[in-house]
């Protein structure tokens, strides 16, 4: 459901669940392919390392779930994952979407 490379803004830590509530400024968002400025996503406590403002990080939010499932930190790392993403989205289109209509 949201894949997004920003500038990591603020890092809060809710009470209601383990981990970081992290708010990023959007730079580039894959999925949606134009999402909004800002977004806001848990991060589980064991993901490394531990975000912190003005990280430049690419993260990964899987349809359905309440915490990132990807999280990439550092300029190098980004960019591995972006060349990654980039190079998997053209065959991703000719995937079919899936449905609870299959029989």
């Amino acid at each position: 459901r949201l894949v997004v490379e920003g500038t990591v803004v603020k890092v809060e830590l809710p009470e209601d669940s383990p981990g970081s509530r992290v708010t990023l400024r959007v730079i580039r968002s894959y999925e949606p392919a134009h999402g909004p400025a800002e977004v806001a996503f848990l991060l589980g406590a064991d993901l490394r390392p531990a975000p912190r403002p003005g990280q430049h990080v690419l993260v990964r939010v899987g349809r359905g779930e309440r915490y990132a499932s990807r999280w990439a930190v550092g300029d190098a790392r980004v960019a591995a994952e972006r060349a990654w993403i980039t190079d998997a989205l053209p065959a991703s289109r000719a995937l079919p979407c899936p449905s609870g209509d299959a029989p």
